[in-house]
């Protein structure tokens, strides 16, 4: 793909992506299936990736799809939440799936430890029997 018509096909794609962004994330009226949306998104961050001169700061690819609902309060999570992240590939679900486990893992040795930092040795070493 000539860079004129990737510029072309980066603008259709970004008209195409923030006004399914603004039916899904802020009218919950998706038009699009998400796999069909996904495919659209990766085409978009493919065409930038070959022509960085084309990514704009208001490319959906730079930014979050919607706007945050005021319905929802904020909150702060212990793990950082993982995503499939698009997984198209049996390699790609691998990848997450160990992303998540280290995740995982992680989180019950910090937990762990601050257990064992509550608590006297010897309750400790009895809970490790």
């Amino acid at each position: 793909m000539e860079l004129e018509q990737a510029r072309k096909r980066a603008e259709e794609l970004r008209v195409i992506i923030e006004k399914n962004n603004r039916l899904y994330y802020d009218q919950d009226a998706p038009e699009l299936e998400d796999f069909e949306y996904d495919a659209l998104n990766r085409e978009l961050k493919q065409i930038e990736a070959e022509y960085p001169e084309l990514v704009t700061a208001s490319s959906p690819t730079q930014h979050v799809g919607g706007t945050a609902s005021s319905k929802f309060s904020k909150v702060t999570h212990a793990v950082k939440m993982e995503s499939l992240q698009d997984a198209f590939s049996f390699d790609e679900l691998r990848e997450f799936d160990t992303r998540v486990r280290e995740a995982c893992l992680s989180a019950l040795s910090t937990a762990w430890a601050s257990w064992c930092a509550a608590r006297p040795a010897a309750t400790v070493s009895s809970a490790r029997m």
